[in-house]
């Protein structure tokens, strides 16, 4: 709790920023506005929303029009899940004619976010906003690229097939390292596959007629398939592909068919001669596995194969539209890209169509492949030009990232940290950014060194809030309400962050931080509070706020009877709450210790849908563990940066601007906010 303190706060304005959003008016001249206003923001950097939306409230009633006291407490009301709210407020200031082209931009984004249309809108062409050229050095850094592939944390991998490396980049296209593929080195690397969750990087070598599989940093490995035109030899592999289920398909020119491996590189099958009506293939490109089809391009025949995965032709797609189709990857659920020479196609399985994906501008002469990559981005290797095109939507080439400061932490002022999250104009992560890429100010002024403290995506610690239904529907399995908390924190990484919270008639925290892992069974069983009436919004927005200062795998995981009652968002709206938890990056899990035949209610069903979460039975056949798998592996992108500030705090009475600025290949975002020092005397 912070302590409230009554004075006059100083204001430094030296921005025409959030600052001067709203010019010299705002001098804070009544002293009891100027009292809560400073309450409010220091409530709002501790996380505490409900105190510093009463606040400003407070101080909105003794300056009604003041626009920097609205803009506030929109945010607080954004942050605390009421978005219709914080929109009204910051609709009332451009009403006024007192906004600027920052408030409007909040407004366009969260406008946009709850669009119902944003999800229907065609799907709009891709456009090159970055070429990184191989050869434009002195000293080559690759030379015809074939296969990419997306690593961890924004990072990507690139086979240069003439110099026969797998090159590793960072976010921001720098060279992380070589991989030189071990002693004997590689022989015409073509294409390559990557598994992050698994560690896994598997190469095709064109000119070695092997795949290999090392670690994804190059180390552990093992080769498998010699040249030759046996069942499970090689002959100008190229292009790979997984399944997800444990499988891995390369095509091979040289033998004109596809060999299906396990991970372990043991043979398994291969298919592409003739059989029936099918001719067998002229010449096998790109492949990839989608739906439980394997999708073969073949670039002679200008025509894309479909087999099931035991290697029976189907149907073929696209003859007479297809100039050279190569490299094909998948872009969702339901489509594929398909890299054709000078552009790029997109094939729908629901559609059963092609529609033009890229031209590329007409500056590529080979495409051979391209994939969907992190931060919004598309990563297309020209062979022939030796370059790596990075393609935007034509939307989000107009459109920026959306920074958003989450808090500012002063304890110890002046050294001064933010809390921030980066996001492409879509709402997906923006991973793998580096201190260089931020600029920080205070009022418009270049604070100087900033130092990246904190990356949320390689962050494996979790932060997990057990929410236990405390109702007289659960009491009956109360035995089976201790079996997924105590599963759940075996598994658990270490320096993990666990709360456990009831949601009964008053909701409460159960199990004080400082109890022991090895105690909450007992801890359980023995509270005998349930009620008829217990509060499950209270419960989850309790069990969400403590983790708001935590960690960014964070997760609630609810503890049910599957059932939801009448009165359950008597308090707070169920939209509300599904608003809470997305703009606070927290996912809702939901596990039932109810009858296995009895559905999990639909209000559950959401929550979990609308944050990223899941729902599951207790019992179910598949397990409950992998829960913490999906909460760790969920990208997120939120980064932690200081520096020391430059302002005079003024005994921290002074109201100190800040800025924070995001650039990424021609792409940027901004947020502004301000901050209070600790109180000295």
């Amino acid at each position: 709790m912070i302590k409230k303190v009554s004075f006059v706060i100083l204001l430094i304005f030296l921005s025409p920023s959030l600052n001067q959003i709203f010019p010299q008016e705002l001098d804070m001249a009544s002293a009891a506005a100027a009292e809560e206003f400073q309450w409010g923001v220091r409530s709002f950097h501790s996380t505490l929303f409900n105190e510093a939306i009463r606040s400003f409230e407070a101080a909105l009633g003794h300056k009604p029009e003041d626009p920097l006291i609205m803009y506030w407490l929109g945010l607080s009301y954004l942050r605390s899940g009421m978005e219709e709210t914080a929109l009204s407020l910051w609709n009332r200031i451009m009403e006024r004619g007192r906004s600027s082209s920052f408030i409007n931009a909040k407004i366009e984004q969260l406008s946009w976010r709850r669009s119902v249309s944003r999800g229907l809108l065609p799907q709009s062409r891709y456009l090159i906003t970055y070429s990184h050229f191989g050869t434009e050095t002195a000293k080559p850094l690759f030379t015809r690229p074939a296969g990419v592939a997306s690593g961890r944390n924004g990072e990507y991998y690139l086979t240069s097939y003439a110099t026969n490396e797998v090159l590793l980049f960072s976010a921001n296209a720098g060279l992380r390292s070589r991989i030189p593929g071990g002693l004997e080195g590689y022989s015409r690397p073509f294409d390559l596959l990557a598994m992050p969750e698994k560690d896994l990087l598997f190469v095709a070598e064109y000119g070695g007629n092997r795949i290999t599989r090392s670690t994804l940093s190059g180390g552990n490995i093992i080769r498998f398939g010699t040249r030759g035109r046996s069942p499970g030899q090689l002959l100008g592999p190229q292009f790979l592909a997984e399944d997800g289920k444990g499988y891995i398909y390369v095509t091979e020119v040289g033998n004109r068919r596809v060999t299906k491996y396990d991970l372990d590189g043991n043979y398994i099958l291969h298919f592409g001669t003739q059989a029936g009506v099918f001719r067998g293939f002229q010449e096998p490109t790109g492949v990839v596995c989608l739906k439980g089809y394997v999708f073969v391009s073949d670039a002679r025949a200008q025509e894309i194969l479909v087999f099931d995965e035991s290697g029976n032709f189907l149907k073929s797609l696209g003859k007479g539209l297809l100039n050279k189709p190569e490299g094909l990857s998948r872009f969702d659920e339901d489509s594929f890209l398909v890299a054709d020479t000078t552009r790029l196609l997109l094939y729908s399985i629901s559609k059963d169509t092609f529609t033009l994906f890229s031209d590329l501008g007409g500056q590529a002469k080979r495409v051979v492949k391209a994939i969907p990559y992190n931060n919004g981005f598309i990563l297309a290797a020209d062979f022939d030009s030796d370059a790596l095109y990075f393609l935007s939507e034509l939307r989000g080439v107009y459109s920026n990232m959306n920074l958003q400061i989450n808090r500012v932490v002063t304890d110890d002022f002046p050294k001064v940290q933010i809390d921030l999250t980066v996001e492409d104009s879509s709402g997906n992560p923006v991973l793998g950014l580096e201190a260089g890429n931020f600029l920080i100010t205070e009022g418009r002024r270049d604070v100087g060194d900033i130092t990246l403290n904190y990356v949320g995506n390689i962050d494996e610690t979790l932060s997990l809030a057990f929410l236990l239904e405390r109702s007289e529907e659960i009491k009956p399995y109360k035995e089976e309400m201790v079996k997924p908390v105590s599963n759940l924190v075996r598994l658990l990484p270490p320096r993990s962050n666990l709360r456990v919270v009831g949601a009964s008639s008053l909701p409460i925290i159960e199990i004080p931080v400082s109890v022991p892992f090895g105690q909450y069974t007992s801890r359980i069983l023995a509270n005998s509070d349930f009620s008829a009436t217990w509060q499950f919004d209270s419960g989850v927005r309790l069990a969400a706020s403590e983790l708001l200062t935590l960690g960014s795998k964070r997760a609630v995981i609810f503890i049910t009877s599957g059932l939801c009652p009448s009165g359950a968002f008597d308090r707070y709206k169920l939209v509300e709450i599904a608003q809470y938890l997305r703009n606070n990056q927290i996912q809702f899990y939901c596990i039932s210790v109810g009858p296995s035949n009895r559905e999990i209610a639909a209000e559950y069903r959401y929550l979990a849908e609308t944050t990223g979460g899941g729902y599951h039975h207790l019992y179910q056949p598949e397990g409950i563990a992998g829960i913490l798998e999906q909460i760790k592996t969920r990208q997120n992108g939120r980064y932690i940066i200081s520096y020391n500030s430059i302002n005079n705090s003024q005994f921290g009475r002074a109201y100190i601007p800040v800025e924070a600025e995001i650039n990424h290949f021609n792409r940027s975002g901004r947020d502004e906010l301000g901050y209070f020092a600790p109180l000295t005397f």
